[in-house]
């Protein structure tokens, strides 16, 4: 016997799209709304809201790096076993911090 999904309620589906547009993760809205967070994220496609990139940053900065410097970028981010936007982030900072 097939269990039935339980269906959406407009209020649920309100609740989504403003805690999505307020920067809210998916496993924090599935846990408001007492739902699996897969389940959430089905229902974000449907409802036609736009996925996050993690990579935005990356983009952002690459317009002003030499590919060779994007090449290094990903080499030191994979020994160090974070992401590029990470170590990005975390090169900006250091930067910031110099005199």
């Amino acid at each position: 016997m097939r269990l039935k999904p339980m269906a959406w309620s407009p209020e649920q589906d309100d609740t989504l799209r403003s805690l999505w547009q307020a920067g809210h993760t998916v496993p924090e809205i599935a846990k408001r709304l007492d739902k699996n967070p897969s389940t959430v994220k089905a229902r974000r496609k449907r409802l036609k809201l736009r996925p996050r990139r993690t990579g935005d940053l990356t983009e952002k900065v690459r317009v002003g790096f030499h590919p060779d410097t994007m090449s290094l970028l990903r080499t030191k981010a994979r020994r160090t076993g974070q992401t590029i936007p990470a170590r990005i982030r975390m090169l900006v900072e250091k930067d910031l911090r110099e005199p």
